[in-house]
């Protein structure tokens, strides 16, 4: 279903750049993540356990949440996370490209991921084809553009 989600988005981020141009676009996406925000604060999915580091000692959990923004180690993957992770936040990260299609592999079982406020300007074609369960993506405030993300996407 998380396919379907993005690929639905990408075809939305079609029809509206034909019709409004991109600066339009971005706007529409902004609203549309910021509703998700508020679905991703309310969610519980998996067992609590207290706010600690996990992930190589990069990331802080909590219950089914994985928070690796800011970090500044300069990782060129997500490091491996519990089992029950579900939501992943790597934003505001300084990651310019994802580059490999092994970006995603300690995270294969995530439903959210936010990439924001990262600077990236590209994707690697095949870097979500681990993350089969994907159903809530954030890329705003990027610097990614239409004819980058059509390949990862379709």
């Amino acid at each position: 279903m998380g396919k379907w989600i993005v690929l639905f988005a990408v075809l939305a981020c079609l029809v509206l750049h034909a019709t409004h141009g991109i600066s339009k676009v971005r706007g529409r996406f902004q609203n549309i993540t910021t509703r998700f925000r508020g679905y991703i604060n309310n969610v519980t999915l998996g067992p609590q356990r207290e706010d600690a580091f996990c992930g190589e000692g990069k990331c802080r959990c909590s219950g089914n949440v994985a928070d690796c923004s800011g970090n500044e180690a300069g990782l060129t993957y997500i490091p491996k996370l519990p089992d029950d992770i579900s939501i992943v936040y790597f934003s505001k990260y300084g990651l310019k490209v994802i580059d490999n299609d092994d970006f995603f592999r300690n995270v294969t079982n995530i439903t959210v991921l936010n990439l924001s406020n990262n600077g990236l300007t590209n994707i690697s074609e095949g870097a979500f084809r681990p993350v089969h369960r994907l159903a809530v993506l954030t890329l705003d405030a990027n610097s990614l553009t239409y004819d980058s993300l059509v390949p990862v996407f379709t």
